[in-house]
């Protein structure tokens, strides 16, 4: 997961020097079309061809295809109006936004430690997208709207995991970030500049290694486990804004995110056994 977490932010560095030129769906599409590629690769040579595609839950894998694609689509739309630190503190609230998912939908309860961390985590928001930080209303709202597709996805990577494997899981993943964004590009496709393909280079590698990092980290362990180390992209985006872009968030979106993150921490903190108590 820590692993993930670096490449991912990467990642975005990429993404935010490449969206400049291209749109965002274009990156997407070259992205998944090259993790295609490779996924089909190993699936040859370690002899599972004909069976890696194959699902015990395959409406739940292209489901959870779409909202992954989604939510790649929206935060990197929002490196067009956010500094790199704030978007990724903004969107951070996922594991806030996932105990809530959970408790609708999956009927769980929510105890008065979840109650307060949920508090917490809302009041941190407020504090980083609020007066003084003088950011793009549109970027806050792009990074929030992806805050809640990747926790929705993350919630269906823990269902599907149980009975497929990272292979397969890779695969429905780079299907649909290959079908659908190709659906999306018509006549806005941009050729590729010669000086630009070392860019994509770079973005297809990086993303290769974070998705198949964070598919056998949720193989192996419950997201809820695996939450507190998530937070190091934030400081990964931070380092890597201001040495790439001398980006830097402002003081109160920084207090903000701190405040974000304890509030990510308390449902780890407050475990047992590897179960949260709601």
């Amino acid at each position: 997961m820590i692993t993930a977490t670096l490449f991912f932010a990467f990642q975005d560095a990429f993404t935010k020097v490449l969206i400049a030129r291209y749109p965002v769906w274009e990156l997407v599409f070259v992205r998944f079309a090259v993790l295609l590629v490779l996924t089909c690769l190993v699936a040859a040579v370690t002899g599972r061809l004909r069976t890696f595609a194959v699902s015990k839950r395959p409406v739940l894998q292209v489901v959870r295809g779409l909202t992954v694609v989604l939510e790649i689509m929206l935060i990197g739309a929002s490196f067009r109006y956010l500094d790199l630190g704030t978007s990724l503190a903004i969107f951070h609230v996922f594991p806030i936004v996932g105990t809530v998912l959970a408790v609708v939908f999956l009927r769980e309860s929510a105890g008065w430690i979840t109650v307060a961390a949920l508090a917490a985590g809302f009041v941190g928001l407020l504090i980083a997208v609020g007066p003084g930080t003088d950011l793009d209303p549109l970027g806050v709202v792009l990074s929030l709207s992806a805050a809640v597709a990747y926790a929705s996805y993350i919630v269906l990577t823990r269902f599907v995991a149980r009975g497929d494997d990272a292979l397969t899981s890779m695969f429905y993943i780079s299907v649909c970030g290959t079908i659908v964004p190709l659906a999306l590009l018509g006549h806005t496709f941009i050729p590729i500049e010669a000086t630009d393909i070392w860019l994509f280079v770079g973005l297809c590698a990086v993303n290769v290694v974070a998705q198949t990092s964070v598919i056998l980290a949720l193989s192996l362990a419950p997201a809820t486990l695996l939450q507190p180390f998530s937070y190091l992209q934030i400081g990964w985006a931070v380092a890597i804004g201001f040495l790439v872009f001398a980006e830097l968030p402002a003081v109160a979106t920084v207090i903000g995110g701190l405040i974000i993150v304890a509030a990510g921490l308390v449902r780890f903190l407050t475990m047992r056994d590897g179960v949260p108590r709601r």
